[in-house]
């Protein structure tokens, strides 16, 4: 940091000339200190492509303002990076096989990218946003979010936080097996593959889903079962006699 003194020269026109180290006032000596300090983070942050840009510059607020013009450019490259920005951010989808921890990376350097551009969402409608990019799996998950949560209060880690709790959770249970009492969908389609149905005779449903029509009963076989036994008794009675009854000579 230069310490600069004017004075008048003879032409009435004021000049500025540097200060020598020993003659800082403590405050002036305090401000060089820092200026130091902060220049000295800067470099370390810095490739040597970036530093080869503002190694000219003499103060740490002359290298920020070098690093903004570099980095940011004019207010049209602004306008055109936050552009891709905002595109981004409305195509992104969480991708399959991918876990909540990576979709939430990825989904916050965007958030950051739009937002160093001066462009920022409400909690709500980034709420929204992540909860319409998950899978369809994650829709039971969301709507019951959206019905208990005030989305405007929600911040975007205590959503994904919330979202990968849930996910640890289905991977525990599915890692400790499926529950005897609640068959799994697989143990449905085995049970409707080996059974036939009862109404066409067809596998894989069951007679309440057959789209065929539904057998008519036999009403000669209903009336049977509905005789009266003890009429049935008697009848074989009379048979029984008829047969010990001896035949006539001829």
């Amino acid at each position: 940091m230069k310490i600069n003194i004017a004075f008048a020269t003879t032409d009435g026109a004021p000049e500025y000339v540097e200060k020598r180290r020993h003659e800082y006032t403590n405050e002036e000596k305090n401000k060089a200190n820092l200026d130091n300090v902060a220049r000295d983070i800067l470099y370390k942050t810095l490739d040597k492509n970036m530093f080869s840009k503002i190694k000219t510059c003499t103060t740490a607020k002359e290298i920020w303002e070098k690093l903004i013009q570099i980095c940011e450019g004019n207010d049209e490259m602004k306008e055109n990076k936050l552009t891709v920005a905002q595109q981004k951010y409305e195509s992104i989808k969480m991708k399959d096989g991918e876990t909540m921890a990576e979709f939430d990376e990825r989904f916050s350097a965007v958030v950051i990218e739009f937002t160093s551009l001066g462009k920022e969402y409400i909690n709500r409608k980034m709420a929204l946003k992540v909860m319409r990019a998950l899978p369809r799996e994650w829709d039971v998950k969301t709507m019951d979010m959206r019905e208990s949560k005030d989305l405007n209060k929600l911040e975007l880690h205590d959503l994904f936080a919330n979202l990968k709790a849930y996910e640890f959770e289905l991977e525990t249970r599915s890692k400790s097996g499926p529950s005897t009492s609640q068959p799994t969908k697989a143990l449905y389609d085995k049970v409707t593959t080996d059974q036939n149905c009862f109404n066409c005779g067809r596998p894989g449903h069951f007679a309440a889903d057959c789209n065929r029509p539904k057998k008519r009963k036999d009403s000669r076989g209903m009336r049977r079962k509905m005789t009266d036994p003890r009429k049935d008794t008697k009848d074989r009675r009379m048979r029984t006699r008829a047969d010990k009854r001896p035949s006539k000579k001829q």
